[in-house]
């Protein structure tokens, strides 16, 4: 007999949604591209190691953020989280000065 749990896995297969879910689990970076040199140093740092975690377990918000920051020209700063991590594209770079990191 099969659980309520497993027809609703199948229903959702079946429906076209459950391969969406399978590719966004595929390759947890595929959201973080282009960005100039602050998208290298981004996809680059050990975010592990930060308060935000790992890149894997971001939160879709910040995900979406960090993408729409990294594709503007227009100098973009955003704070994220209760340690108020920074993260920022190009157009900032300069703004930062010496206190931008070194890769």
């Amino acid at each position: 007999m099969e659980s309520r749990v497993e027809k609703l896995r199948m229903a959702v297969e079946q429906s076209g949604y459950g391969a969406s879910v399978r590719r966004q689990e595929s390759k947890t970076q595929d959201w973080l591209v282009g960005g100039g040199e602050t998208g290298k140093l981004i996809r680059s740092m050990d975010w592990s190691a930060t308060p935000l975690g790992p890149i894997e377990s971001w939160s879709q918000s910040l995900r979406t953020t960090v993408s729409l920051c990294l594709a503007s020209n227009f100098p973009i700063a955003l704070v994220w989280g209760p340690k108020h991590v920074q993260i920022y594209n190009d157009g900032y770079w300069p703004i930062c000065g010496e206190k931008h990191p070194k890769r």
